[in-house]
């Protein structure tokens, strides 16, 4: 078509000031299209300026895409659902208490694994075997030994126990872990092997008594169901 272009206007400026002004002739101009030739177009006359863009907004190319994006989401709400059920099974799982003897025996046997005493750290050692031994105490005859002195908790002790040699274990286990918290005391390795042995023991006896203690239970329970059958 036939196409008008506007003078166009040039302006000198200096210092902020139009110094000059120049302004062009008004152009006309013709375009005419190359396909209304009459003469065959050759490739030349039709060359593309730049490559034509590949086309991508194809439902193929998306699906790929929604595919990893459905899987994602089905990984996430598959572990949220795994994780919610573990929480589950943990919040309703039955509670396994341990007996006063049992948990002294796994708090000693986790005490001796650390092997403080080599290492150098005696006052550590024993300071965790005194919180121990008084936290048995606590649970097996039902009295706050650990927030009482040594003394006070043997002086407790002795109201409660009836066998002599459990209260003089108990007697040698604390005041030998008092003589090397307060007083400095640096023991042999004899020493420790010996009051280890000590304790030992005393597991055997309260373990023993655990025994006895559910074989009773045991027969109770059978005597009782006993009765009831008889009733019937």
């Amino acid at each position: 078509g036939d196409f008008k272009i506007k003078p166009i206007i040039v302006k000198t400026i200096k210092d902020k000031k139009i110094i000059d002004t120049l302004e062009s002739n008004q152009l006309e101009v013709t375009i005419l299209s190359s396909l209304e030739k009459k003469e065959k177009l050759t490739e030349k006359d039709l060359k593309h300026i730049r490559p034509l863009a590949k086309l991508i907004g194809t439902i193929l190319y998306f699906l790929k895409y929604l595919f990893f994006l459905l899987l994602l989401i089905a990984l996430i709400i598959m572990i949220v659902l795994y994780i919610r059920k573990k929480i589950k099974q943990k919040k309703f799982a039955p509670e396994i208490i341990k007996t006063p003897v049992e948990e002294f025996n796994i708090n000693f046997t986790d005490l001796e694994k650390k092997k403080l005493i080599i290492s150098g750290k005696l006052k550590l050692h024993f300071l965790k075997l005194t919180e121990i031994t008084k936290r048995f105490l606590n649970r097996q005859y039902n009295f706050n030994a650990e927030e009482l002195t040594s003394f006070e908790t043997i002086m407790f002790l002795k109201e409660r126990e009836k066998e002599g040699f459990v209260k003089e274990q108990f007697d040698n286990i604390l005041s030998f872990s008092d003589r090397v918290k307060f007083a400095k005391f640096i023991p042999k390795i004899e020493e420790t092997d010996i009051l280890n042995k000590k304790i030992s023991d005393l597991l055997d006896v309260f373990l023993k008594r655990q025994v006895i203690q559910e074989q009773k239970e045991k027969e109770l329970e059978r005597i009782k169901k006993e009765n009831v059958t008889k009733n019937k």
